[in-house]
Protein backbone atom coordinates (compact mmCIF):
# COMPACT_ATOMS: atom_id res chain seq x y z
CA UNK A 1 0.00 0.00 0.00
CA UNK A 2 1.60 3.78 -0.58
CA UNK A 3 2.88 5.15 2.47
CA UNK A 4 1.18 8.26 1.23
CA UNK A 5 -2.37 6.93 1.92
CA UNK A 6 -1.39 6.13 5.30
CA UNK A 7 -0.07 9.47 6.43
CA UNK A 8 -2.11 10.82 9.22
CA UNK A 9 -3.39 14.56 9.44
CA UNK A 10 -1.36 16.84 11.24
CA UNK A 11 -2.00 18.99 14.37
CA UNK A 12 -2.53 21.88 12.22
CA UNK A 13 -4.78 20.72 9.87
CA UNK A 14 -7.40 18.64 12.07
CA UNK A 15 -7.18 22.29 14.11
CA UNK A 16 -8.92 23.39 10.70
CA UNK A 17 -10.98 20.70 10.12
CA UNK A 18 -13.08 20.94 13.42
CA UNK A 19 -13.07 24.76 13.17
CA UNK A 20 -14.91 24.65 9.74
CA UNK A 21 -17.68 22.23 11.51
CA UNK A 22 -18.07 24.81 13.97
CA UNK A 23 -18.20 27.44 12.06
CA UNK A 24 -20.20 25.79 9.70
CA UNK A 25 -22.90 24.97 12.71
CA UNK A 26 -22.77 28.15 13.86
CA UNK A 27 -23.69 29.74 10.51
CA UNK A 28 -26.55 27.16 10.24
CA UNK A 29 -27.92 27.89 13.40
CA UNK A 30 -31.62 28.97 13.13
CA UNK A 31 -32.53 32.72 13.94
CA UNK A 32 -35.73 34.64 12.93
CA UNK A 33 -36.03 38.10 12.57
CA UNK A 34 -40.38 37.98 12.99
CA UNK A 35 -42.43 40.84 13.10
CA UNK A 36 -46.39 40.10 13.07
CA UNK A 37 -49.52 42.52 13.28
CA UNK A 38 -53.14 42.63 13.45
CA UNK A 39 -55.08 45.32 13.12
CA UNK A 40 -59.16 44.46 13.43
CA UNK A 41 -61.39 47.15 12.42
CA UNK A 42 -64.07 46.11 15.04
CA UNK A 43 -64.44 44.56 18.60
CA UNK A 44 -63.04 41.62 18.63
CA UNK A 45 -63.55 38.07 20.76
CA UNK A 46 -61.38 35.14 20.76
CA UNK A 47 -63.34 32.17 22.20
CA UNK A 48 -61.52 28.95 23.49
CA UNK A 49 -64.34 26.51 24.21
CA UNK A 50 -65.80 22.72 24.46
CA UNK A 51 -63.08 19.93 24.80
CA UNK A 52 -60.07 21.93 23.68
CA UNK A 53 -56.80 20.51 25.26
CA UNK A 54 -53.18 20.94 24.85
CA UNK A 55 -53.83 23.54 22.32
CA UNK A 56 -53.34 27.12 21.66
CA UNK A 57 -55.45 30.27 20.31
CA UNK A 58 -53.94 33.57 19.21
CA UNK A 59 -54.39 36.33 17.05
CA UNK A 60 -50.30 36.27 16.64
CA UNK A 61 -48.44 33.09 17.14
CA UNK A 62 -44.76 32.12 16.87
CA UNK A 63 -43.43 28.38 18.14
CA UNK A 64 -40.42 26.98 17.50
CA UNK A 65 -38.11 24.02 20.01
CA UNK A 66 -35.14 25.39 17.94
CA UNK A 67 -34.92 29.10 17.08
CA UNK A 68 -33.75 32.00 18.53
CA UNK A 69 -36.27 35.09 17.87
CA UNK A 70 -36.30 38.25 17.69
CA UNK A 71 -38.69 41.07 16.23
CA UNK A 72 -42.32 41.96 17.56
CA UNK A 73 -46.13 41.20 18.29
CA UNK A 74 -48.34 44.01 17.81
CA UNK A 75 -52.31 43.43 18.09
CA UNK A 76 -53.34 46.85 16.94
CA UNK A 77 -56.61 47.31 18.60
CA UNK A 78 -57.25 50.89 18.19
CA UNK A 79 -60.50 52.04 19.38
CA UNK A 80 -61.88 48.86 18.97
CA UNK A 81 -62.40 46.44 22.31
CA UNK A 82 -60.82 42.74 22.66
CA UNK A 83 -62.16 40.45 24.35
CA UNK A 84 -60.95 36.97 25.69
CA UNK A 85 -62.94 34.19 26.78
CA UNK A 86 -61.89 30.33 27.67
CA UNK A 87 -64.12 28.33 28.88
CA UNK A 88 -65.09 24.68 28.44
CA UNK A 89 -63.76 21.35 30.14
CA UNK A 90 -60.26 20.60 28.46
CA UNK A 91 -57.00 21.66 30.24
CA UNK A 92 -53.39 22.51 29.27
CA UNK A 93 -54.55 25.18 26.69
CA UNK A 94 -53.57 28.64 25.97
CA UNK A 95 -55.35 31.76 24.45
CA UNK A 96 -53.92 35.03 24.02
CA UNK A 97 -53.39 37.66 21.69
CA UNK A 98 -49.51 37.36 21.16
CA UNK A 99 -48.12 33.66 22.07
CA UNK A 100 -44.18 33.25 21.66
CA UNK A 101 -42.75 29.99 22.51
CA UNK A 102 -38.94 30.08 20.83
CA UNK A 103 -35.30 28.01 22.83
CA UNK A 104 -34.05 31.55 23.06
CA UNK A 105 -35.88 35.00 22.78
CA UNK A 106 -34.14 38.26 22.24
CA UNK A 107 -30.69 39.13 22.46
CA UNK A 108 -28.17 41.20 24.70
CA UNK A 109 -29.54 45.02 24.30
CA UNK A 110 -32.22 44.04 21.05
CA UNK A 111 -35.47 42.75 22.95
CA UNK A 112 -37.96 41.43 21.29
CA UNK A 113 -41.40 43.16 22.01
CA UNK A 114 -44.89 42.25 22.05
CA UNK A 115 -47.50 44.85 22.51
CA UNK A 116 -50.93 45.66 22.82
CA UNK A 117 -51.82 49.35 21.35
CA UNK A 118 -54.90 51.28 21.30
CA UNK A 119 -57.33 52.99 23.86
CA UNK A 120 -60.76 50.40 23.83
CA UNK A 121 -60.79 48.14 26.23
CA UNK A 122 -59.53 44.89 27.21
CA UNK A 123 -61.89 41.85 29.02
CA UNK A 124 -60.06 38.52 30.06
CA UNK A 125 -62.61 35.79 31.17
CA UNK A 126 -61.66 32.38 32.48
CA UNK A 127 -65.27 32.20 34.26
CA UNK A 128 -67.15 29.14 32.72
CA UNK A 129 -66.78 25.69 33.59
CA UNK A 130 -62.97 25.40 32.48
CA UNK A 131 -60.31 22.76 33.16
CA UNK A 132 -57.29 22.70 34.76
CA UNK A 133 -53.93 23.98 33.88
CA UNK A 134 -55.25 26.77 30.80
CA UNK A 135 -53.44 30.14 30.84
CA UNK A 136 -55.04 32.78 29.73
CA UNK A 137 -53.04 36.26 28.69
CA UNK A 138 -53.08 39.80 26.42
CA UNK A 139 -48.70 38.44 25.75
CA UNK A 140 -47.25 35.56 26.82
CA UNK A 141 -44.16 34.40 26.18
CA UNK A 142 -41.89 31.43 26.89
CA UNK A 143 -38.71 29.69 26.18
CA UNK A 144 -35.47 27.46 27.52
CA UNK A 145 -33.86 31.35 27.60
CA UNK A 146 -35.06 34.56 27.74
CA UNK A 147 -32.25 37.35 27.19
CA UNK A 148 -34.55 40.51 26.12
CA UNK A 149 -38.31 41.07 26.08
CA UNK A 150 -40.82 43.90 26.30
CA UNK A 151 -44.15 43.20 27.38
CA UNK A 152 -46.61 46.11 27.17
CA UNK A 153 -50.45 46.81 27.31
CA UNK A 154 -51.93 50.25 27.43
CA UNK A 155 -55.94 50.71 26.30
CA UNK A 156 -58.56 52.29 28.33
CA UNK A 157 -60.00 49.82 30.84
CA UNK A 158 -58.18 46.49 31.80
CA UNK A 159 -60.46 43.63 33.46
CA UNK A 160 -59.81 40.04 34.44
CA UNK A 161 -62.26 37.73 35.81
CA UNK A 162 -61.49 34.71 36.97
CA UNK A 163 -63.65 31.58 38.98
CA UNK A 164 -62.61 28.35 38.28
CA UNK A 165 -59.71 25.82 39.87
CA UNK A 166 -55.72 25.50 38.81
CA UNK A 167 -55.41 28.15 35.85
CA UNK A 168 -53.66 31.43 35.27
CA UNK A 169 -54.43 34.74 33.89
CA UNK A 170 -52.33 37.26 33.52
CA UNK A 171 -52.12 40.81 30.58
CA UNK A 172 -48.28 40.12 30.57
CA UNK A 173 -46.94 36.56 31.21
CA UNK A 174 -43.79 35.07 30.87
CA UNK A 175 -42.23 31.48 31.72
CA UNK A 176 -38.81 30.65 31.23
CA UNK A 177 -36.28 28.27 32.50
CA UNK A 178 -33.83 31.23 33.09
CA UNK A 179 -33.49 34.39 32.24
CA UNK A 180 -30.03 35.76 31.29
CA UNK A 181 -30.38 39.07 30.67
CA UNK A 182 -27.21 41.25 32.02
CA UNK A 183 -29.76 43.94 33.37
CA UNK A 184 -32.94 44.53 34.89
CA UNK A 185 -34.06 46.53 32.03
CA UNK A 186 -33.55 43.25 29.98
CA UNK A 187 -36.92 41.96 30.84
CA UNK A 188 -39.68 44.65 30.88
CA UNK A 189 -43.44 44.46 31.89
CA UNK A 190 -46.00 46.98 31.90
CA UNK A 191 -49.49 47.59 32.06
CA UNK A 192 -50.72 51.13 31.87
CA UNK A 193 -54.43 51.39 31.05
CA UNK A 194 -55.46 55.05 30.68
CA UNK A 195 -58.56 54.26 33.03
CA UNK A 196 -58.25 51.26 35.49
CA UNK A 197 -57.04 47.93 36.03
CA UNK A 198 -59.56 45.77 37.99
CA UNK A 199 -58.50 41.72 39.09
CA UNK A 200 -61.43 40.47 40.21
CA UNK A 201 -60.79 36.51 41.81
CA UNK A 202 -64.02 34.90 43.05
CA UNK A 203 -65.72 31.95 43.64
CA UNK A 204 -64.91 28.40 45.42
CA UNK A 205 -61.80 27.36 42.84
CA UNK A 206 -58.46 26.42 44.10
CA UNK A 207 -55.00 26.98 43.33
CA UNK A 208 -55.19 29.83 40.63
CA UNK A 209 -52.80 32.72 39.44
CA UNK A 210 -54.40 35.84 38.38
CA UNK A 211 -51.91 38.99 37.81
CA UNK A 212 -51.25 42.10 35.59
CA UNK A 213 -47.52 40.90 35.12
CA UNK A 214 -46.58 38.20 36.28
CA UNK A 215 -43.08 36.37 35.25
CA UNK A 216 -41.59 32.95 36.27
CA UNK A 217 -38.60 31.10 36.32
CA UNK A 218 -38.52 27.05 36.64
CA UNK A 219 -34.67 26.03 36.30
CA UNK A 220 -33.07 24.46 39.11
CA UNK A 221 -30.26 26.88 38.86
CA UNK A 222 -32.33 30.19 36.76
CA UNK A 223 -31.99 33.52 37.91
CA UNK A 224 -35.44 36.07 37.65
CA UNK A 225 -34.29 39.33 36.67
CA UNK A 226 -36.49 41.69 35.67
CA UNK A 227 -38.89 45.24 35.53
CA UNK A 228 -42.57 45.31 36.43
CA UNK A 229 -44.71 48.05 36.52
CA UNK A 230 -48.23 48.62 36.84
CA UNK A 231 -49.33 52.29 36.44
CA UNK A 232 -53.55 52.75 35.70
CA UNK A 233 -54.50 56.43 34.85
CA UNK A 234 -57.23 56.38 37.14
CA UNK A 235 -58.02 53.19 39.44
CA UNK A 236 -56.14 49.86 40.63
CA UNK A 237 -58.83 47.47 42.46
CA UNK A 238 -57.88 44.08 43.42
CA UNK A 239 -60.81 41.36 44.77
CA UNK A 240 -60.24 37.90 45.98
CA UNK A 241 -63.47 36.42 47.32
CA UNK A 242 -62.99 32.67 47.78
CA UNK A 243 -64.23 29.94 49.80
CA UNK A 244 -61.18 27.96 47.66
CA UNK A 245 -58.00 27.90 48.95
CA UNK A 246 -54.14 28.04 47.31
CA UNK A 247 -55.36 31.07 45.05
CA UNK A 248 -52.61 33.88 44.82
CA UNK A 249 -54.04 37.37 42.87
CA UNK A 250 -51.03 40.42 42.70
CA UNK A 251 -50.25 43.42 40.42
CA UNK A 252 -46.85 42.03 40.17
CA UNK A 253 -46.04 38.58 40.68
CA UNK A 254 -42.61 37.06 40.24
CA UNK A 255 -41.84 34.10 41.44
CA UNK A 256 -38.36 31.98 40.76
CA UNK A 257 -38.32 28.39 41.71
CA UNK A 258 -34.38 28.87 42.43
CA UNK A 259 -33.23 32.67 42.62
CA UNK A 260 -33.84 36.01 41.37
CA UNK A 261 -31.10 37.89 40.05
CA UNK A 262 -32.23 41.82 39.63
CA UNK A 263 -35.68 42.87 40.47
CA UNK A 264 -37.87 45.58 40.35
CA UNK A 265 -41.40 45.83 40.93
CA UNK A 266 -43.42 48.89 41.04
CA UNK A 267 -47.26 49.73 41.34
CA UNK A 268 -48.24 53.96 40.92
CA UNK A 269 -51.57 54.49 42.12
CA UNK A 270 -54.05 56.27 39.64
CA UNK A 271 -55.78 59.48 40.68
CA UNK A 272 -58.69 57.51 42.83
CA UNK A 273 -56.75 55.32 45.44
CA UNK A 274 -56.10 51.81 44.82
CA UNK A 275 -58.65 48.79 46.99
CA UNK A 276 -57.70 45.92 48.05
CA UNK A 277 -60.58 43.41 49.35
CA UNK A 278 -59.55 39.93 50.31
CA UNK A 279 -62.55 37.73 52.02
CA UNK A 280 -63.78 34.65 52.00
CA UNK A 281 -63.23 30.70 53.86
CA UNK A 282 -60.10 29.97 51.79
CA UNK A 283 -56.43 30.46 52.81
CA UNK A 284 -55.23 32.61 49.71
CA UNK A 285 -52.67 35.41 48.92
CA UNK A 286 -53.30 39.00 47.55
CA UNK A 287 -50.61 41.67 46.95
CA UNK A 288 -49.65 44.44 44.96
CA UNK A 289 -46.01 43.36 43.90
CA UNK A 290 -45.32 39.90 45.21
CA UNK A 291 -42.04 38.02 44.94
CA UNK A 292 -40.61 34.54 45.86
CA UNK A 293 -37.26 32.63 45.76
CA UNK A 294 -37.04 28.82 46.38
CA UNK A 295 -34.88 26.39 47.30
CA UNK A 296 -32.13 28.26 48.64
CA UNK A 297 -31.31 30.45 46.17
CA UNK A 298 -28.92 33.49 46.54
CA UNK A 299 -31.21 36.53 45.44
CA UNK A 300 -28.79 39.87 44.49
CA UNK A 301 -31.50 42.69 45.01
CA UNK A 302 -35.09 42.87 44.93
CA UNK A 303 -37.19 46.22 45.12
CA UNK A 304 -40.73 46.62 45.58
CA UNK A 305 -42.41 50.34 45.61
CA UNK A 306 -46.08 51.25 46.12
CA UNK A 307 -47.36 55.11 45.45
CA UNK A 308 -50.67 56.68 45.92
CA UNK A 309 -53.56 56.03 48.20
CA UNK A 310 -54.10 52.93 49.36
CA UNK A 311 -57.35 50.79 51.17
CA UNK A 312 -56.95 47.47 52.41
CA UNK A 313 -59.51 45.23 53.67
CA UNK A 314 -59.23 41.57 54.79
CA UNK A 315 -61.80 39.63 56.21
CA UNK A 316 -64.56 42.44 56.33
CA UNK A 317 -67.27 40.90 54.30
CA UNK A 318 -66.46 37.65 55.84
CA UNK A 319 -63.93 35.84 57.12
CA UNK A 320 -60.97 35.00 55.64
CA UNK A 321 -59.44 31.39 55.81
CA UNK A 322 -56.61 30.48 58.40
CA UNK A 323 -53.18 31.82 57.37
CA UNK A 324 -54.33 33.90 54.67
CA UNK A 325 -52.11 37.29 53.34
CA UNK A 326 -52.58 40.19 52.34
CA UNK A 327 -49.95 43.46 51.92
CA UNK A 328 -48.62 46.04 49.38
CA UNK A 329 -45.63 44.81 49.01
CA UNK A 330 -44.60 40.89 50.24
CA UNK A 331 -41.43 39.01 49.56
CA UNK A 332 -40.53 35.16 50.54
CA UNK A 333 -37.37 33.55 50.26
CA UNK A 334 -36.01 30.76 51.76
CA UNK A 335 -32.48 31.28 50.99
CA UNK A 336 -30.12 34.48 51.14
CA UNK A 337 -31.43 37.57 50.42
CA UNK A 338 -28.40 40.41 49.56
CA UNK A 339 -30.69 43.18 49.35
CA UNK A 340 -34.47 43.82 49.62
CA UNK A 341 -35.81 47.25 49.69
CA UNK A 342 -39.99 47.56 50.12
CA UNK A 343 -41.62 51.23 49.52
CA UNK A 344 -45.08 51.80 50.60
CA UNK A 345 -45.74 55.86 49.58
CA UNK A 346 -44.27 59.18 48.60
CA UNK A 347 -45.04 61.57 51.06
CA UNK A 348 -48.37 62.26 50.50
CA UNK A 349 -50.83 59.06 50.72
CA UNK A 350 -53.68 58.33 52.76
CA UNK A 351 -53.13 54.34 53.56
CA UNK A 352 -55.51 52.36 55.75
CA UNK A 353 -55.53 49.00 56.58
CA UNK A 354 -58.23 47.20 58.00
CA UNK A 355 -58.45 43.76 59.65
CA UNK A 356 -61.85 41.85 60.78
CA UNK A 357 -62.48 38.18 61.31
CA UNK A 358 -59.92 36.99 59.92
CA UNK A 359 -58.45 33.21 60.36
CA UNK A 360 -55.42 31.80 62.89
CA UNK A 361 -52.24 33.14 61.72
CA UNK A 362 -53.75 35.40 58.80
CA UNK A 363 -51.38 38.44 58.51
CA UNK A 364 -52.42 41.69 57.09
CA UNK A 365 -49.44 44.48 56.42
CA UNK A 366 -48.01 47.19 54.18
CA UNK A 367 -44.35 46.05 53.47
CA UNK A 368 -44.05 42.03 54.51
CA UNK A 369 -41.14 39.78 54.25
CA UNK A 370 -41.11 36.28 55.18
CA UNK A 371 -38.34 34.84 56.49
CA UNK A 372 -39.50 31.97 58.63
CA UNK A 373 -38.18 29.23 56.47
CA UNK A 374 -35.31 27.48 58.03
CA UNK A 375 -32.61 28.31 55.52
CA UNK A 376 -33.71 32.18 55.28
CA UNK A 377 -31.16 35.00 55.45
CA UNK A 378 -31.66 38.89 54.76
CA UNK A 379 -28.32 40.58 54.61
CA UNK A 380 -29.46 44.07 54.02
CA UNK A 381 -33.30 45.33 54.57
CA UNK A 382 -35.50 48.02 54.50
CA UNK A 383 -38.77 48.94 54.66
CA UNK A 384 -40.80 51.73 54.99
CA UNK A 385 -44.06 54.05 55.19
CA UNK A 386 -44.26 57.43 54.41
CA UNK A 387 -47.31 58.92 53.87
CA UNK A 388 -50.27 61.66 54.97
CA UNK A 389 -51.67 59.21 57.35
CA UNK A 390 -52.16 55.52 58.25
CA UNK A 391 -54.88 53.65 59.90
CA UNK A 392 -54.54 50.32 61.17
CA UNK A 393 -58.02 49.01 62.24
CA UNK A 394 -57.82 45.58 63.47
CA UNK A 395 -61.58 44.54 65.15
CA UNK A 396 -62.85 40.72 65.68
CA UNK A 397 -59.69 38.74 65.09
CA UNK A 398 -59.18 35.64 66.42
CA UNK A 399 -55.90 33.93 67.53
CA UNK A 400 -52.55 34.82 66.00
CA UNK A 401 -53.91 37.49 63.62
CA UNK A 402 -51.29 40.01 62.68
CA UNK A 403 -51.95 43.57 61.41
CA UNK A 404 -48.87 45.75 60.72
CA UNK A 405 -47.34 48.57 58.58
CA UNK A 406 -44.27 46.80 58.32
CA UNK A 407 -43.41 43.52 59.18
CA UNK A 408 -40.63 40.79 58.80
CA UNK A 409 -41.47 37.33 59.66
CA UNK A 410 -38.35 34.85 61.37
CA UNK A 411 -37.46 31.97 61.70
CA UNK A 412 -34.15 31.51 59.79
CA UNK A 413 -30.82 32.67 60.34
CA UNK A 414 -31.35 36.22 60.88
CA UNK A 415 -30.39 38.92 59.19
CA UNK A 416 -29.86 42.91 59.48
CA UNK A 417 -33.51 44.93 59.07
CA UNK A 418 -34.55 48.59 59.46
CA UNK A 419 -38.40 49.60 59.26
CA UNK A 420 -39.54 53.04 59.60
CA UNK A 421 -42.73 54.53 59.53
CA UNK A 422 -43.37 58.55 58.75
CA UNK A 423 -46.57 59.86 58.70
CA UNK A 424 -48.28 63.40 59.56
CA UNK A 425 -51.01 61.09 61.54
CA UNK A 426 -51.00 57.61 62.73
CA UNK A 427 -53.76 55.89 63.74
CA UNK A 428 -54.03 52.48 65.38
CA UNK A 429 -57.33 50.89 66.97
CA UNK A 430 -57.72 47.48 68.27
CA UNK A 431 -60.51 46.18 69.49
CA UNK A 432 -62.23 42.75 70.29
CA UNK A 433 -59.18 40.73 69.54
CA UNK A 434 -58.24 37.35 70.77
CA UNK A 435 -54.79 36.76 70.84
CA UNK A 436 -53.74 38.82 68.08
CA UNK A 437 -50.65 41.51 67.18
CA UNK A 438 -51.39 45.13 66.26
CA UNK A 439 -47.74 47.32 65.52
CA UNK A 440 -46.59 49.91 63.29
CA UNK A 441 -43.51 47.65 62.75
CA UNK A 442 -43.22 44.13 63.76
CA UNK A 443 -40.19 41.76 63.30
CA UNK A 444 -41.03 38.52 64.59
CA UNK A 445 -42.58 34.65 64.46
CA UNK A 446 -45.66 33.79 62.27
CA UNK A 447 -48.54 33.85 65.21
Amino acid sequence: MNAKMLKMPSKLQLAIAISAVLMSGLANAEAWDITQTVTPGSDTTLLQDGTTATSVQAMNAISSTTATVSGSQTAAMGLSALTLDQEGTGTGSTQAANYLNSTVIGATGVPFVQAQSGTGTITLNQTTALGATNLQAVNTAGGTTVTALTQDVGAAIVALNQTQSEDTQAVNNIDATDMVGPAVADVAQTVSPGTSLTLSQTGSGTNNTQAGNRAAVTGATGALSATQLVAPGASLTLTQTETGSGNTQAANLADSAYEIGTLSQTVTGGSAATAMDQDGAGVNTQALNMATAGDGGVTTSTTQAVTGDLTMQQGVASAVGDGSVQAANYLVSTGTVVLATQSLGGGSEAISLEQNASGTGSVQAGNLMDFSAASAELTDGAQSIDGASLDLNQHDTTAGALQAGNAVLTGGTGGTIAQTVTVDTLTMAQTNAVGSFQAANYVGDLL
